[in-house]
């Protein structure tokens, strides 16, 4: 089994949670980490062999040749210490684990790679855009909640269609749909769609901007 985690989503939670306690260092927080870890894998995978795989965000996201805004509301001003720490807990990993990171790629993407040509697969984090990458030989855990979830196909679909037409606040993608529409809107709509088996229909519904959030929404990367 891989153990596909999102680092950047588990360094952030726990960073700000050891913070509480006071000041913290790069040893503190790599030994941190490395219980984090070995927990999840306790959790997820007991008594089976498993490879953790570490996925990080790499600088100047692809998705940005398609969307300005996105992510743009996000500043790294004031938070120097964090990304220098980052990098250097990564490089104390680098004799442990295996790391994936490359420019304009981000842990999503490597994330999506892995649940799709790695045989069984677990993605690690809490980040309900991972949701859509479900399937029969994907589960998700959210290391949060410490709830390791299994959902089927429309599931899935109502996951990745809920994110593209209804944007994503967080990173700064709009929706597709102008007016009042919202998350009930929605549901009403694609449920419809589903009692009736058209889902093959709702997908080529026309939507403003619907194939740039189709691209920048969905997990996965340009090959």
């Amino acid at each position: 089994m891989i153990l596909a985690l999102d680092f950047d989503s588990i360094l952030h939670s726990n960073y700000f949670i050891a913070k509480k306690f006071g000041e913290i260092d790069e040893w503190k927080m790599f030994n941190t980490m490395c219980s984090v870890i070995a927990k999840i894998k306790n959790e997820v995978a007991v008594n089976r062999m498993c490879t953790a795989v570490l996925c990080v965000d790499g600088a100047n996201s692809w998705r940005k040749k398609y969307l300005l805004s996105y992510k743009a509301t996000r500043s790294k001003e004031g938070k120097e210490d964090y990304f220098k720490l980052k990098e250097d807990v990564l490089n104390r990993f680098r004799e442990y684990e295996f790391i994936l990171r490359q420019e304009g790629m981000e842990a999503d993407d490597w994330i999506a790679l892995l649940s799709e040509y790695s045989g069984e697969t677990c993605i690690v984090t809490s980040d309900k855009d991972m949701l859509q990458l479900v399937s029969d030989k994907t589960t998700f855990y959210n290391y949060r909640t410490k709830q390791l979830l299994t959902i089927n196909e429309i599931d899935g679909e109502y996951e990745e269609w809920s994110k593209i037409i209804l944007g994503c606040k967080s990173d700064n993608i709009p929706k597709c749909v102008k007016g009042r529409f919202g998350p009930k809107a929605f549901d009403k709509l694609f449920n419809d769609y589903i009692i009736y088996d058209n889902l093959n229909d709702f997908k080529s519904l026309d939507f403003d901007q619907l194939e740039i959030t189709k691209i920048i929404t969905r997990t996965h990367i340009e090959l």
